[in-house]
């Protein structure tokens, strides 16, 4: 299995999710880009912690990953209100 991270297609999509920014209020951070590669760190980081094997990190990882990014392909699909994104903090 291929790893997001070196898939060619997701980093082109993944780099458009620094476009996004996030609600100040509730997010320290200026993008969903950069909320997303903190999840992925934190995830691998308690995997690491856990004892988690090599591909259970690299699982975890992606799946920190991914979450902004589905979110950003609903939107753009039409499944997703602007209501519902408020909800998720998405500007």
């Amino acid at each position: 299995m291929q790893d997001l991270q070196n898939h060619i297609e997701f980093q082109a999509r993944f780099e458009r999710l620094h476009t996004v920014t996030l609600n100040p209020r509730r997010h320290a951070l200026p993008n969903a880009g950069v909320h997303s590669r903190a999840v992925s760190q934190t995830a691998d980081a308690l995997a690491e912690l856990n004892g988690c094997t090599s591909e259970e990190r690299s699982l975890l990882q992606d799946l920190g990953l991914a979450p902004q990014w589905l979110l950003r392909e609903a939107e753009q699909r039409g499944l997703v209100s602007d209501l519902k994104l408020d909800a998720f903090d998405h500007v």
